[in-house]
C-alpha cells in the first residue's frame, strides 16, 4: 500500500506541474528574488538612514527600505528566470551550430538570432516545457502503477 503514495504524489504533482507550471515558476522566481532584494534594502538601509534621518525613524525606513527591495528583486527575479532560459536556449543553438559548422562566426550569428527568437518567445517556451515535463511524470507515474 505504501509503495503506491509515492506514485500518486509523483502524477499529482506531473498534474499540477502540467497545468499551473508557468505560474509556479514565476511564482518560484518571484518569491527567490523578493528575499534576495529584502535582504539587500535590509543590509543597505542603515546606510541610507543617515540622509533620512530627520524625515522618519530607523524602523520607519528599514521596513520602506524592504518593501521597496522585496518588489523590484521579485520582479527582477523573475525576469532573469527569462533572461537565463534565453541564454540557455541561445548558447545551446551556438552549440549545435558550431558543432555542425565548426564556425565560431556562423555559431555566433545563430547565437544572437536564437536570442532574439527567445526574447519574444521565451514565455510561451516556458509554458509548453513545464506541460511536457508534467506530462511526463504523469506518465512515469501511471506506467508504474499500471
Amino acid at each position: 500500500m505504501y509503495e503506491y503514495i509515492g506514485f500518486i504524489i509523483l502524477i499529482l504533482l506531473g498534474l499540477a506541474l502540467a497545468f499551473f507550471g508557468k505560474r509556479i515558476m514565476e511564482t518560484i522566481a518571484f518569491i527567490i528574488g523578493a528575499i534576495i532584494g529584502a535582504a539587500l534594502a535590509l543590509s543597505l538601509a542603515p546606510y541610507v538612514y543617515s540622509y533620512v534621518e530627520e524625515y522618519m525613524s530607523l524602523t520607519l525606513c528599514v521596513i520602506i527600505a524592504v518593501i521597496i527591495g522585496a518588489l523590484i528583486g521579485g520582479f527582477l527575479g523573475k525576469s532573469l528566470m527569462y533572461g537565463m532560459i534565453s541564454l540557455f536556449i541561445a548558447g545551446m543553438v551556438s552549440y549545435v551550430v558550431f558543432s555542425l559548422t565548426g564556425n565560431a562566426l556562423a555559431a555566433l550569428i545563430a547565437f544572437f538570432i536564437a536570442l532574439v527568437i527567445m526574447w519574444f518567445l521565451v514565455e510561451k517556451f516556458l509554458a509548453v516545457m513545464t506541460a511536457l515535463l508534467g506530462g511526463c511524470l504523469v506518465g512515469m507515474g501511471v506506467l508504474i502503477l499500471i
